[in-house]
């Protein structure tokens, strides 16, 4: 039997490593809301005794948190308990915020704030893209889109650092392609793809098909797909300060089409931890 290969992380510390990468792929003013990243598991209610409340998708009844342009309830994707010590949101004046969008009309296509209230947890919506949209764009059309998912408690769970490590230096590998996508060399494409794809059959178990919160995100399609700016698009439309990394949530949820029916759709969160903002972008 052939030996594993060894994860090539363990010649330094795992931080040494992050901070040496960070710079370079997320950008020299990449913060997130704790080191550690989580995912989403399902709970067993029967087995498992949660100590904190998170929730994902599932009706809501929030204050505020209604779409200006459908006139509906906007979507819940997440609800986050902030009494859970690991994420690093104790401080917040709520004990639950949630992650919210909207599928049905334009605020899937642009940038989304909202800023969350104390200490219910009102959201007051302080900007999006306005309009509607034909019915063939709206996902799953002809059918109607849902109001809400079926919701679930879960718990999160913390990555390994080789699972770290794995979307760091994926995240690495798909920027250098990106950069170099429209070069006329197509023997260096070829080249590079195969280089891809050896990476992820080397290190396939390490592979994450997760929602994230915090840490360090696997994105579909790169910061500078979304923004053409990096990292630094991310500012607080109230206090002009850099936004925060909270959460990447992908298309998969408990309806079998997911949220937009696409494998690389994601909704990216960033927060403002001093006015309690919340940036949602989908990246499709």
């Amino acid at each position: 039997m052939s030996k594993q290969p060894e994860v090539q992380y363990r010649i330094k510390s795992f931080s040494e490593f992050s901070m040496s990468m960070l710079s370079s792929i997320y950008g020299p003013t990449f913060r997130t809301i704790c080191p550690q990243s989580y995912t989403l598991r399902e709970l067993n209610t029967a087995c498992d005794h949660p100590e904190y409340k998170h929730y994902f998708c599932g009706p809501h009844d929030v204050p505020g948190a209604f779409c200006p342009n459908c006139m509906k309830p906007l979507l819940r994707l997440l609800a986050i308990d902030t009494r859970d010590e690991r994420l690093g949101l104790t401080y917040c004046p709520f004990p639950i915020f949630s992650l919210f969008h909207c599928m049905t009309c334009e605020i899937l296509n642009g940038v989304f704030y909202y800023q969350i209230h104390a200490t219910d947890g009102r959201i007051s919506i302080l900007d999006y893209k306005e309009g509607t949209v034909q019915p063939e764009y709206i996902p799953f059309y002809p059918k109607p889109y849902p109001r809400h998912f079926q919701g679930q408690p879960i718990q999160l769970v913390p990555l390994s650092e080789e699972q770290q490590w794995y979307i760091i230096n994926n995240q690495r590998l798909a920027e250098e392609y990106t950069s170099d996508i429209y070069t006329y060399d197509m023997e260096k494409r070829e080249q590079f793809a195969k280089k891809i794809n050896e990476f992820h059959k080397q290190y396939i178990r390490l592979k994450i098909d997760a929602h994230q919160i915090g840490g360090f995100p696997k994105l579909t399609q790169g910061w500078e797909v979304m923004t053409g700016q990096g990292w630094d698009g991310h500012m607080c439309p109230l206090c002009n300060q850099e936004m925060t990394f909270l959460a990447a949530i992908d298309d998969k949820n408990t309806d079998p089409r997911g949220f937009v029916g696409t494998e690389i759709g994601q909704f990216l969160f960033t927060w403002c931890s001093r006015c309690f903002v919340v940036e949602a972008v989908c990246l499709e």
